[in-house]
């Protein structure tokens, strides 16, 4: 089971409603926000990608090693599209998130 479904598990659990493996965990923007600073300790990290209707920002823990890929939408919805627990908050690592501000 992924951290994503674990997010969902523990938002949905207590109304019964099962959620599918590998599909988007989506919420208004301020309790995604809440969801990973006080669940994992994660915090917005450099690199933003924005589009015309989107902003994907990458969240991540250098002290726990687990990150999050949120897509932000106009309409102040924020989806958990991946996650992952090794995270590496490196000069390699910020290289290659320089790479996709281009």
């Amino acid at each position: 089971m992924t951290r994503t479904i674990s997010i969902v598990a523990l938002l949905l659990a207590p109304a019964g409603i099962a959620q599918a493996q590998n599909q988007p965990v989506c919420m208004q923007a301020s309790e995604m926000k809440a969801t990973l600073i006080d669940m994992y300790g994660e915090y917005p990290q450099p690199g933003a990608v924005r589009t015309d209707t989107s902003v994907t920002q990458l969240w991540a823990s250098p002290e726990t090693g687990t990150w999050t890929m949120v897509k932000y939408l106009a309409d102040g919805t924020a989806c958990a599209i991946d996650d992952g627990d090794d995270f590496e908050d490196s000069p390699r690592v910020a290289a290659l998130q320089a790479g996709f501000d281009n």
